[in-house]
């Protein structure tokens, strides 16, 4: 074997090795994609809206408490009727009061939710629960730029031996795209993937 073929047979599994990372980084780009805008499963999105009606109840019950002080400290005839009337806020104190009926009313509403969410058609295809979601998220963003970083060694070896790895994507999109190379990435993405 000549100096020639071992160059070539280099720059050919350099090619490879770029363009299996690139095929990689690209599934997983998909995935962090899918992970953002999927929706969530049937009960996670029960559970997220039960805890902002839990959470709503408890800022109900903090703001309450701070609103009724007055009645606690000072005696003020007008008090009462300011916080019913109020519409969330109480003016003397600036405290937002939020709907009572939050507190008042949660097993009720949450019963409901529950109930109507369970009636409704939900999407078959759904990404993972919040929890699960957030790791994965974090998984492939983490293993993205892994990737990213292997290949841009790959690239900095390569040119370090005078193989421009890019020229080679360069030539392969040129056969791609006749009449000129589109600027969207996404274009030329999905034109690569089908080659």
């Amino acid at each position: 074997m000549n100096i020639i073929d071992t160059i070539k047979r280099a720059a050919g599994e350099l090619i490879g090795a770029k363009r299996n990372l690139d095929g990689e980084i690209e599934t997983l780009r998909q995935r962090r994609e899918f992970l953002h805008k999927s929706p969530l499963p049937k009960s996670d999105a029960i559970a997220a809206l039960h805890e902002a009606v839990d959470g709503r109840a408890a800022s109900w019950r903090e703001s309450f408490v701070l609103t009724v002080a007055p009645l606690r400290d000072r005696f003020d005839e007008h008090v009462g009727t300011m916080l019913l009337e109020s519409n969330g806020s109480y003016a003397k104190s600036g405290v937002v009061f939020p709907d009572p009926l939050y507190q008042l009313l949660a097993p009720v509403i949450k019963k409901t939710i529950t109930a109507e969410i369970a009636a409704m058609e939900w999407p078959t295809v759904t990404g993972p629960a919040r929890a699960a979601r957030a790791r994965e998220l974090a998984d492939v963003s983490k293993r993205i730029l892994d990737l990213e970083k292997e290949r841009e060694d790959i690239r900095v070896a390569a040119r370090g031996v005078g193989i421009d790895l890019d020229a080679f994507d360069r030539d392969r999109d040129d056969k791609l795209f006749f009449g000129g190379r589109p600027t969207n990435p996404v274009s030329i993405d999905t034109a690569r993937r089908r080659a």
